[in-house]
């Protein structure tokens, strides 16, 4: 996870990481967890869409210089499609570290806003600029000027490693399981939990020995949850009451909470919660497509989801049904074998894609920071 920059971080270096639109803010998320996981990592402060720490707008120079002041930081990398003045005037006038990531051609994005309203080189003074492409690199490369490193690093991944899980627990799971498929449904809500257990058991048809693990929107679900399995006629076990998966259980009621990253490692396919409801939540895919499980979602979706589920049935990740009568044959054939291996396989490549070049940039960052406390600060 990212390390704050705040008290008891004073003895490392740190890097402000500011996103001036989503696609940056979610770029350097993702760097800031990179970074926190190599040896002797900064404290890296993260502002920008969904991000707590800048007070004000970015384009607010009095609030960016009392940032700086209080936080004091190293360096400041920027991402995403404008290129904000107060805080690059900001990171000169201190003599900070001054980097642009996951940089594309200014005039490859509506809303780049690069050029617009800044000095006639806007690139001068940066310590380096890392590219998505050659392509970016040339084009940047006049409103840089002499002495700016310009790299070609590669699109930078946007999506967040996979979440841990109990590796203990995951092995006794496996075992009571002896290689039954399995599908899970993820924060189910109570008004869904009939369509999805009537799902079940038409699926059961054709996997006999499917089991469902369903883990509840609201953990007092859970009773609500087993007396709808009760009166389909489902056997079913509960998590919170110690109750083992035996080779007759059909059903498994995950309602302890915190359990996601260990049975999408167990799942081949997971249903979405609340996408078959116009008014309830939704649990994000990147989670389940991270663990090779592949997403399967209704038509309710929340907008902001729209896109990546949209594209993830374009690319055979993720599959949509336009009712809860779909959802059982929808279950069936994506745990086919042939379906099971093009989800994975795609679902990964989508989430991974850019860790390669992400890494590369942590580690430019992090031989940038050796030299610079080498040199005694001095850029």
């Amino acid at each position: 996870m990212p390390r704050s920059g705040h008290a008891g971080a004073s003895a490392r270096a740190r890097l402000w990481l500011h996103g001036t639109d989503d696609n940056g803010a979610a770029v350097l998320s993702v760097l800031a967890q990179h970074l926190g996981d190599m040896p002797a990592p900064p404290a890296c402060l993260l502002t920008g869409p969904g991000a707590q720490g800048l007070p004000g707008a970015p384009d607010d120079a009095r609030a960016v210089q009392t940032f700086a002041q209080r936080n004091a930081p190293s360096a400041l990398v920027l991402a995403g499609s404008m290129l904000p003045r107060a805080l690059t005037d900001c990171a000169r006038s201190r003599s900070m570290g001054l980097f642009l990531v996951d940089a594309h051609r200014p005039d490859s994005a509506p809303r780049w806003r690069l050029w617009g309203g800044a000095r006639k080189a806007p690139l001068a003074g940066f310590t380096e600029v890392h590219c998505r492409d050659q392509q970016a690199a040339e084009a940047l490369k006049p409103g840089a000027g002499d002495g700016v490193a310009i790299q070609v690093s590669g699109a930078m991944a946007r999506f967040p490693p996979a979440m841990p899980c109990n590796r203990s627990e995951l092995q006794a799971l496996g075992t009571a399981l002896a290689g039954r498929p399995v599908w899970f449904a993820q924060q189910l809500p109570r008004t869904e939990a009939a369509h999805v257990l009537l799902a079940q058991a038409q699926a059961l048809r054709q996997f006999h020995r499917l089991l469902l693990v369903a883990s509840p929107a609201n953990l007092e679900d859970a009773p609500g949850i087993a007396a709808v399995a009760d009166d389909i006629g489902l056997v079913h076990a509960r998590r919170s009451l110690d109750e083992d998966i035996a080779e007759t259980t059909q059903v498994y009621i995950a309602d302890t909470g915190e359990d996601a990253g260990l049975f999408l490692r167990l799942a081949k396919a997971c249903y979405l919660g609340g996408t078959l409801s116009e008014s309830a939540n939704a649990p994000a895919p990147l989670t389940a497509l991270a663990l090779g499980s592949a997403p399967v979602f209704g038509p309710h979706a929340p907008p902001a989801m729209r896109p990546l589920l949209d594209q993830l049935s374009m690319i055979g990740a993720g599959r949509q049904v336009a009712s809860a009568d779909a959802l059982g044959d929808t279950i069936g054939l994506l745990l086919q074998p042939e379906a099971v291996a093009t989800a994975a396989l795609n679902g990964w490549e989508l989430v991974t894609r850019g860790n390669d070049a992400t890494d590369r940039v942590a580690r430019a960052l992090l031989a940038w920071l050796r030299q610079h406390t080498a040199s005694g600060g001095q850029t």
